[in-house]
C-alpha cells in the first residue's frame, strides 16, 4: 500500500514538474539563454522592479554578461526574445515585420479590455483599428495635424513664463510638459483642447490611464505569466483596478466625444483622428479603441 501511494504521488507530481520548467515555445537553438531560471516563474525574479532596477537595465546587464545583443529567457511559461541593439531591433521590425504583427495574449490585462492596440492579440476588430491608426499616422496626414502644434506650444511657453516670473522663480516643469503632451494628444484624437496643468478633468483622466498602463505588459506580477498561479489563486484586485479605471476613462472620453459631435453639428471644421475615421467605417467602440492607441 505504501509503495502504491508513493507511485501515485509521483504521477500526480509529473504535471507540476512539467509546468515548472516548460514554456509555450521550445527553447530556440542558436540563441543564448539567460541562466538561473527558477521553477514556474522562470527569469521573472529580478524583473518588475524587485531588485530596484527597471527591466531595461536588467536586460542590458544580461546582454553584457552573455556578450550578445539577442538572447532568450523565460517569463513564467512564455519564451521571450530580447533585442539589445539598434541593429538587432531594426532587423526584427523591418526584416520580420509580418511575423511581429500579432501579440501574445496577456492574462490579467487583455481579457479585461476589448480594444488595446498596443497589447492585444490580433483579431478582426483589432486589425481594423490598427489599419485605421496606421493610416491616421501616415505621412500624407501630417500637414493636417501641424496646426495642432502651435496652440499647445504657445500655452506651454505662456504658462511657464507666467509661473516662473520670467525666469526669476524656480518651477517644476514636468506638470507643464505633461499638460502640453496630453493637450496635444486630445487635440490629435478628439479635436479637443484641455488647458491648465492642474485641470481636475485632465488629472482624473491621466490617473485612470496610468492605472491601466501600469498593468500593461508589466512584469510585476508573477500570475500574469504563470498558469499555475492563476489556477490556484483567484485574481480579483487587478481586475477591479482595470475595469474601474477603464470605465472612468471611457466616461471622460464620452464627454470629450460628445463635445466634438456638438461642434461638428454646429458646422465647425475639425481635423482630428476621429473625424478622419469616417472612411474606415469603424463602430464607435472601435473608433475609441483606435484613439486609445495614442492616449
Amino acid at each position: 500500500m505504501y509503495v502504491f501511494s508513493q507511485i501515485s504521488s509521483i504521477f500526480l507530481l509529473i504535471p507540476y514538474q512539467y509546468q515548472a520548467f516548460s514554456s509555450n515555445i521550445p527553447k530556440i537553438s542558436g540563441i543564448a539563454e539567460v541562466s538561473g531560471a527558477l521553477p514556474f516563474i522562470g527569469h521573472l525574479a529580478p524583473l518588475g522592479g524587485r531588485t530596484a532596477k527597471n527591466d531595461s537595465s536588467v536586460y542590458s546587464e544580461w546582454s553584457r554578461e552573455l556578450k550578445t545583443d539577442l538572447f532568450q529567457l523565460r517569463l513564467g511559461n512564455q519564451r521571450t526574445l530580447v533585442a539589445n541593439s539598434f541593429h538587432t531591433i531594426r532587423d526584427f521590425w523591418i526584416g520580420h515585420i509580418n511575423d511581429l504583427i500579432d501579440r501574445p495574449f496577456q492574462h490579467g490585462f487583455a481579457d479585461k479590455l476589448d480594444y488595446d492596440l498596443s497589447g492585444a492579440a490580433m483579431t478582426e476588430p483589432i486589425r481594423r483599428c490598427r489599419k485605421a491608426a496606421m493610416r491616421a499616422l501616415g505621412k500624407p496626414m501630417w500637414p493636417s495635424y501641424y496646426p495642432l502644434l502651435e496652440p499647445s506650444s504657445v500655452q506651454l511657453i505662456k504658462q511657464t513664463y507666467e509661473s516662473g516670473l520670467n525666469g526669476t522663480k524656480g518651477i517644476e516643469t514636468y506638470p507643464y510638459l505633461r499638460q502640453m503632451v496630453f493637450d496635444l494628444t486630445l487635440s490629435l484624437t478628439y479635436g479637443t483642447r484641455m488647458t491648465g496643468e492642474n485641470n481636475d478633468f485632465v488629472m482624473t483622466l491621466i490617473e485612470n490611464i496610468n492605472n491601466i498602463s501600469h498593468l500593461r505588459s508589466s512584469t510585476q506580477r508573477y500570475r500574469d505569466f504563470t498558469p499555475i498561479i492563476r489556477y490556484l489563486i483567484p485574481d480579483a484586485l487587478s481586475g477591479n483596478v482595470i475595469v474601474t479605471s477603464e470605465r472612468k476613462r471611457q466616461q471622460h472620453l464620452d464627454v470629450v466625444y460628445s463635445d466634438l459631435q456638438k461642434r461638428l453639428v454646429q458646422g465647425e471644421e475639425i481635423n482630428c483622428i476621429v473625424t478622419g475615421l469616417v472612411n474606415d467605417k469603424l463602430s464607435l467602440p472601435e473608433s475609441h479603441g483606435t484613439c486609445y492607441f495614442f492616449l
